[in-house]
């Protein structure tokens, strides 16, 4: 899912690949800034679904969004995040 989310960040908007004449449009390039910001977002949704999961005792679930969470969490501590 974190591949997605940052290979989605790179599309180009739809009005503008419909604005050109070319079936080919270069991806928006993402700075180390961007990804980082994805990967901080990406940590708070699975930090708030856990949270919500572990209320409603929904255990496995919210045990896999905390490991989900340890992964991201990897990438973001060269950057003092989290």
């Amino acid at each position: 899912m974190l591949i997605a989310a940052i290979d989605n960040a790179g599309a180009v908007p739809l009005s503008v690949v419909a604005a050109t004449q070319s079936s080919e449009i270069e991806r928006r390039h993402l700075s180390a800034q961007d990804v980082q910001a994805i990967l901080r977002r990406e940590y708070e949704i699975r930090r708030a679904a856990a949270k919500e999961l572990a209320a409603v005792r929904r255990r496995a679930e919210a045990e896999s969004a905390g490991r989900e969470m340890q992964i991201v969490r990897r990438y973001l501590e060269g950057e003092g995040e989290p």
